[in-house]
């Protein structure tokens, strides 16, 4: 079975107040093109379709547009699309039995009985080919693990299909009911649940696909900003067992996962979503059969407009802004740029109107300033620790911006104290007014 795995496109997204749509739609294209030459068997969108949970009309009807295109120029593909933690679910499901009529599976949240129990059927998907079964897609779209249905059946771990490229020993029954209740555990069961389900249709061993949206345990988290402290991480061994590929979304760099056997792959955004993507970006085509490692082949892509950092080393602002010029802007005409400047000294206060203005110049879109400290001597980095709340309450505003110049290897100006001393003042005089 041909998959042609993508995810987190991030439809609508605002970048800096510029307008990204044009990237967008050059992104859905790329796709779109994929889809037609490779002519895979399902196409497996993994969440984060759009960048907010309630985009812009402009954004939904990008979206459709594009689907509605792919299915005409692809109509025995299957299409199968899951909500991310960027999406609304609902949202997401309000137009489902309309897709239905064009092979487009839609799975927003995590389907359960009124009883609060799993209900497996929703995310199974059939996969078809001149309307034979080629195998099965068990979609699971993100979901919080404290929300995962509660599923106390004793049979869900005794009836786990044997992997052979996965180790470790079965688990026992032991558990008890206040454990199976945890959300980490209401997660792996209702993966095991699901791909159990799964097995039992499959009676001729057709290839099977799992996708879902979530970070996993040791995966390269380049370019996630604030990833660490903002994700719940899943092991693989929580993910279950009796899949031949597990098609992830969420994470934005491209990778197969170490310990998976080949099996598990995030492909990646499509686009660059923030500067500190520094990395290729495309989808995935994995040719899977049952039992087998897949065949990954990264079908990346180039965008018109990407995302720079310039000059590649940080300079002082002035030098840095020279460097602008010698980007190639023939090449990279529109794109958005981030000036990384090394803090020698104060920026000049309309740094950010100079920086924009001479971005203009050369048809370039300005976005930020990246700072960069000085190296610091050895002597001194045991010294600039980060401190702690608690310490911070206890400083002065005027010790605080000694500590902040320091760690820009330089003394606070004589009338910084003077004028800090003067803006809590004020500002006290403000607030008895």
């Amino acid at each position: 079975m041909k998959v042609l795995h993508t995810s987190d496109w991030h439809l609508g997204q605002k970048f800096y107040d510029y307008d990204r749509s044009e990237d967008d739609e050059e992104m859905l294209r790329h796709i779109k093109e994929i889809a037609i030459e490779e002519q895979p068997d399902v196409l497996v969108v993994c969440g984060d379709i759009y960048h907010i949970s309630a985009p812009s009309t402009t954004a939904q009807k990008m979206f459709n547009r594009a689907i509605l295109e792919i299915s005409q120029k692809c109509p025995e593909m299957t299409i199968v699309i899951t909500a991310g933690n960027h999406d609304s679910a609902s949202r997401l499901e309000t137009t489902k039995e309309l897709w239905e009529l064009h092979n487009v599976n839609l799975v927003g949240t995590v389907a359960r009985t009124d009883k609060s129990k799993p209900l497996y059927d929703p995310h199974i998907i059939e996969v078809k080919k001149e309307g034979k079964t080629v195998g099965y897609v068990a979609a699971a779209p993100y979901c919080y693990i404290h929300n995962f249905p509660i599923d106390n059946d004793e049979n869900t771990e005794d009836a786990q299909p044997k992997d052979e490229n996965t180790e470790g020993t079965q688990p026992d029954n032991s558990d008890t009911t206040q454990e199976r209740n945890t959300g980490a555990e209401r997660q792996r069961r209702w993966f095991q649940g699901l791909l159990n389900e799964v097995a039992s249709r499959n009676t001729d061993n057709l290839p099977v696909v799992l996708m879902a949206h979530l970070a996993v345990t040791g995966s390269d988290l380049t370019g996630h900003t604030n990833g660490v402290g903002g994700m719940d991480f899943t092991s693989l061994e929580e993910m279950g067992q009796g899949y031949d590929y597990l098609a992830l979304g969420h994470i934005h760099r491209p990778q197969t996962l170490e310990n998976s056997g080949g099996k598990a792959r995030y492909c990646g955004t499509p686009k660059a979503v923030s500067f500190d993507e520094q990395y290729a970006h495309g989808v995935t085509i994995a040719e899977v059969e049952h039992g087998q490692t897949p065949v990954i082949t990264p079908v990346w892509r180039n965008s018109s407009r990407p995302l720079i950092t310039w000059p590649e080393e940080p300079k002082p602002f002035q030098e840095a802004l020279e460097e602008i010029q010698n980007i190639n802007t023939k090449a990279k005409r529109g794109a958005f740029l981030r000036l990384n400047v090394l803090m020698d000294a104060p920026l000049p206060t309309n740094a950010m109107a100079i920086a924009t203005q001479e971005a203009e110049n050369f048809n370039l879109k300005f976005c930020e300033i990246k700072l960069n400290s000085p190296e610091k001597p050895e002597n001194e980095k045991e010294e600039l620790k980060t401190i702690t709340v608690s310490q911070l309450r206890e400083m002065t505003p005027v010790q605080v911006a000694e500590k902040y110049m320091k760690q820009l290897g330089r003394e606070i100006p004589e009338d910084y104290p003077i004028m800090i001393n003067e803006c809590i003042i004020k500002i006290k005089e403000e607030e008895r007014a």
